[in-house]
């Protein structure tokens, strides 16, 4: 399967693509301990094309207030998922198709609300779950290891705890690798898979060069207002950070914005942040897991931006191979940050993928088996 070309409209020259296959199908290498250090402020968007011209609209969505969004918003709680750790949810909606959304290393739920908003005002037969990793916002922060099997047990807990029986399921970055373990553990409860710019460990998962020295460069720095910039580098092409939002505004300046607010609002903890990256760092699906992931039948999307400094796109040529997922996207001139960057293409990946497979399909599906 090719990759769909969001900006072109095409898929990529058939020669050309051919001749890369051999080197993009090759798994990655293990991560830099650090890699994604500044995913904490994964919020993400882009533009349509590198001249700037845009119909992403998240920057309609980006209020001060977390307590704008919650008008959708029917519950919220904790799930204690093992003694003394509990994991903090919030759920939005009422409709029939049941939605768990995993953040990526650092990233609070709080990122999620301008696309949970956005999803539920174009389609309202949603319930979306959104929640915090052990280590950050409001879940707790047990020491030890943490593995992305264990956060994915925690994950399982809550979904248990809301009483879905079968769900979609979408993760980004972290949350992709944490994704792979739910769908691994519990394959028969996964309607949808949405795996973005993610990773499955191994030797394709070392990040590009640019992604690691921006990291060491913002590491050195405590101070918010300078750390932001760089973050945001990380994240997202230059020309698009330049591009402007809205009048008098540029993505830039609203995505270092919302990094200072909800860096401020809700500091990371240290310790947390630590222990979640020791997780991505030892995150490993190899080929063998990958195949019982394929063999299950589970419908999947994989999506990754061309310019990623974070997680290299080779990485999802790999899923791609290893997975053969029922749509591919690569979205041109795109970065890590694809919630913000890609903002409204983010978002209709995932209702187009669920509408491919609704919940309805899959109950059918469960009765002809039993």
């Amino acid at each position: 399967m090719r990759p769909s070309r969001a900006n072109s409209g095409a898929s990529a020259e058939g020669e050309k693509e051919r001749t890369k296959q051999s080197s993009l199908a090759r798994p990655p290498r293990p991560l830099f301990v650090c890699f994604l250090m500044f995913v904490a402020a994964e919020a993400e968007i882009e533009p349509q094309n590198h001249s700037g011209a845009s119909s992403c609209s998240v920057h309609k969505y980006l209020h001060e207030d977390d307590e704008e969004y919650y008008e959708f918003r029917s519950d919220e709680g904790k799930v204690e998922v093992e003694a003394g750790v509990e994991i903090y949810y919030q759920l939005y909606g009422n409709g029939a198709e049941k939605l768990l959304m995993v953040m990526g290393l650092g990233g609070t739920h709080a990122i999620w609300l301008p696309n949970v908003k956005n999803l539920l005002e174009k389609e309202n037969n949603l319930q979306i779950c959104i929640f915090d990793n052990r280590g950050v916002g409001k879940s707790s922060v047990p020491s030890g290891r943490y593995k992305t099997s264990i956060m994915a047990r925690d994950a399982i807990k809550v979904v248990d705890h809301l009483g879905w029986d079968r769900f979609h399921l979408a993760g980004i970055s972290m949350g992709g690798m944490i994704s792979q373990e739910i769908a691994l553990a519990v394959p028969k409860r996964i309607l949808t898979l949405n795996l973005a710019v993610t990773h499955s460990g191994g030797t394709g998962s070392f990040p590009p060069w640019q992604g690691i020295r921006g990291t060491l460069a913002a590491n050195r720095i405590d101070a918010l207002e300078q750390k932001a910039p760089i973050a945001m580098s990380l994240l997202y092409p230059e020309w698009f950070l330049k591009t402007e939002a809205s009048e008098g505004i540029t993505y830039g300046e609203l995505a270092i914005e919302r990094y200072i607010r909800g860096a401020t609002k809700c500091p990371p903890n240290p310790a947390g942040f630590r222990s979640q990256v020791l997780a991505v760092q030892t995150h490993s699906v190899g080929k063998k897991r990958l195949r019982e992931l394929k063999a299950s039948g589970i419908p999947i999307l994989i999506c990754t931006g061309d310019d990623d400094s974070l997680v290299n796109p080779k990485a999802s040529y790999f899923l791609k191979e290893m997975l053969a997922p029922v749509e591919f996207i690569v979205w041109e001139k795109c970065g890590h940050g694809v919630l913000f960057q890609r903002f409204d293409d983010y978002n209709d990946a995932i209702l187009r993928h669920i509408a491919r497979n609704p919940i309805q399909s899959g109950e059918d599906d469960q009765n002809e088996e039993s």
